[in-house]
């Protein structure tokens, strides 16, 4: 009998141990994909062609989240999302095809807002775009009212500069914040949109330098950002733009 009890002791013992063997490898595991995964919010975009906010960016090791709000601007407005959206990479052109979308459902059934300002939350799910592209276009691929979102900055490095020059600006540190916006356009002179360009030109104007904004407003002029037009519309509208220096 007091064999059998040794016995019965071990086989516990050794149940227990592969229990607790299968449940470090479990948080081992666990804690892999916590740490090959990227949680961003607020990322950057130049400009979105409805009312939609992009509130984070998912980095997965297989897949690419968008996590996107649309605020209804109607007093009876409705919303869908096409089963074939991309994201396109801006400096190769290949495109990227979604993989799944949910919050919202399919064209052509739609949901209907329940209020003028209701905010929606949807979740577009792409294959994971590799660690090198930096900005892309999402591109909803139909004929008829819809969306876009121009220059989405996937680069966290990147993304944390631009929050850092708007959080600057936002607490009235002009000088932070045009310092912040002219490294970000001297560290990626491949973003293609101008936004930042039209940044410092209109904190040049709000200081008085209004030489140094001048030589901005010829950069400008003289780019090939995507946005030139727009922007250079949106320039000569600023206050203080009459007083910059014409030779």
């Amino acid at each position: 009998m007091k064999s059998h009890g040794i016995n019965s002791w071990l086989f516990l013992f050794t149940l227990y141990m592969k229990r607790f063997a299968l449940f470090l490898i479990l948080i081992f595991m666990t804690a892999g994909l916590l740490s090959a995964q990227q949680i961003q919010n607020d990322p950057y975009f130049a400009v979105s062609t409805h009312p939609i906010t992009v509130m984070s960016i998912g980095s997965y090791p297989d897949s690419l989240v968008l996590v996107l709000s649309i605020e209804n601007q109607l007093a009876n407005g409705y919303f869908c999302v096409n089963r074939k959206v991309y994201a396109e990479n801006l400096k190769t052109k290949n495109r990227t095809y979604m993989l799944s979308e949910r919050g919202l459902p399919y064209c052509p059934e739609v949901y209907h807002f329940k209020w003028k300002g209701e905010q929606k939350i949807f979740y577009l799910v792409f294959p994971s775009l590799g660690k090198d592209v930096r900005y892309v276009n999402v591109v909803e691929d139909c004929k008829d009212q819809c969306f876009e979102l121009f220059g989405l900055v996937l680069d966290p490095k990147m993304n944390a500069e631009i929050n850092r020059a708007y959080d600057a600006y936002k607490i009235g540190n002009t000088s932070e914040a045009l310092n912040l916006f002219e490294h970000v356009i001297q560290t990626y002179p491949d973003y293609p949109y101008g936004t930042f360009v039209d940044h410092v030109i209109k904190i040049l104007l709000e200081q008085g330098q209004y030489k140094e904004a001048g030589k901005w407003y010829k950069k400008l002029q003289f780019s090939s950002f995507l946005d030139k037009k727009p922007l250079l519309i949106q320039v000569r509208s600023y206050e203080g733009f009459d007083r910059i220096p014409q030779n």
